[in-house]
């Protein structure tokens, strides 16, 4: 991977969150719950995917949602009446939680815009160009929950800022032969040129792979790309 971009070397300060899928592969549990709320445990995986831009220096939040799926909103935000609520029953540990876990809007920013049709992720995170500051941004597709003593973002961002690279994708291996209902899945390019450290790669499968694709890697759900773009320098 050839580093040419100019602003490659700046810092990754907004993280999208594609969150606009129906869930449908998780349904009935998905019919009234977004699939990003539902808990392990206590904790939301969306949280977790919240911490993990936390902990990566993460500034601006932009969640690309549904109008379906007003519930992610109403927990990213704080909700002042029921902390106040918890406290006067004398549950502070829990009012605290919320606090700790929700958008901080004098430290960090969140935003939010709607993609009313399933057109797929590169959609989505057009979706979100007019809300990213500038400089590169990661996504952030909280569907798996890998756990690990860093964040994978933390490591991206860390791996990008050397400027060995000017797109970065976090990826995992999957089985061959498809199946499920995801579909026979696809390919896309990521690495002709690939120097090391970066391993070269030709293609990685954005869905189920099937037998005969030429790679059974995958973009990593919960895991997040740095993309080398700004969104003051956009043509169109």
């Amino acid at each position: 991977m050839t580093n040419t971009s100019p602003t490659a070397r700046q810092k990754v300060r907004t993280a999208i969150f594609p969150v606009a899928g129906l869930g449908t592969r998780f349904l009935p549990a998905t019919k009234a719950t977004p699939k990003e709320l539902l808990p392990v445990l206590d904790r939301p995986l969306l949280q977790f995917a919240m911490d993990e831009a936390r902990a990566a220096g993460i500034e601006r939040m932009v969640f690309v949602s549904h109008p379906s799926k007003g519930a992610i909103e109403r927990y990213v935000h704080q909700d002042e009446k029921l902390c106040k609520q918890l406290r006067e029953k004398g549950k502070h540990g829990i009012a605290d939680a919320l606090d700790e876990n929700a958008i901080d809007p004098e430290e960090e920013q969140a935003h939010f815009v709607m993609q009313p049709e399933p057109l797929g992720l590169g959609h989505a995170v057009l979706c979100a160009v007019d809300e990213c500051l500038p400089g590169p941004v990661a996504v952030i597709l909280p569907d798996d929950l890998i756990m690990g003593q860093k964040g994978c973002l933390s490591e991206m961002i860390e791996a990008y800022e050397t400027g060995a690279a000017g797109h970065m994708v976090a990826t995992m291996e999957v089985a061959r032969g498809g199946g499920g209902e995801g579909g026979e899945g696809g390919c896309e390019a990521i690495a002709a040129d690939a120097a090391p450290p970066a391993e070269p790669t030709a293609a990685a499968a954005t869905g189920a792979t099937p037998p005969s694709a030429p790679s059974s890697l995958r973009a990593a759900a919960a895991a997040a790309s740095a993309v080398s773009w700004s969104s003051t320098s956009r043509s169109s």
